[in-house]
């Protein structure tokens, strides 16, 4: 018996061109991400030791030498030793003063943050997966 749920079909939105040309580049990246999709998946079992393809015989021993972990936990710890320096450079000369505002901004946001302890786990990702995001919004509504 067919789900009478999978049977209702979406109805076809009348978009304006501007909303139509984002959807459209969704798609588009959409798309283009998935050829790296499925590459993640291995890249987190490999770094998770179980690189085996599961067609062992259940007697068989499945013995993993990690290197690929240990050389990521060793790299870790160099790459996010000391804060990355932030540099703002003015475009013009008269905004030299803004620019060194803008640092120690920075700056503070690192602390407050506690981006140090937040780094190592953004170049964890970066190592496994080739791409490590993080990301730091503002909340008006919080005051300290």
């Amino acid at each position: 018996m067919p789900d009478p749920i999978m049977e209702v079909e979406e109805p076809e939105l009348k978009l304006d061109d501007g909303a139509e040309e984002v959807w459209d580049h969704y798609r588009e990246a959409r798309d283009y991400k998935k050829q790296y999709d499925r590459d993640w998946h291995r890249y987190f079992l490999m770094y998770s030791s179980r690189q085996w393809d599961g067609f062992q015989k259940e007697w068989q021993s499945t013995p993993v030498i990690n290197l690929i972990s240990s050389t990521i936990n060793t790299i870790v710890p160099l790459l996010t030793d000391h804060m990355p320096n932030m540099t703002v450079i003015p475009r013009q000369p008269e905004y030299e003063h803004i620019s060194g505002v803008l640092q120690s901004l920075l700056e503070w946001i690192w602390e407050a943050q506690e981006m140090d302890v937040k780094l190592p786990m953004v170049m964890t990702s970066a190592l496994i997966f080739g791409n490590g995001f993080i990301k730091v919004v503002w909340d008006p509504t919080l005051r300290e």
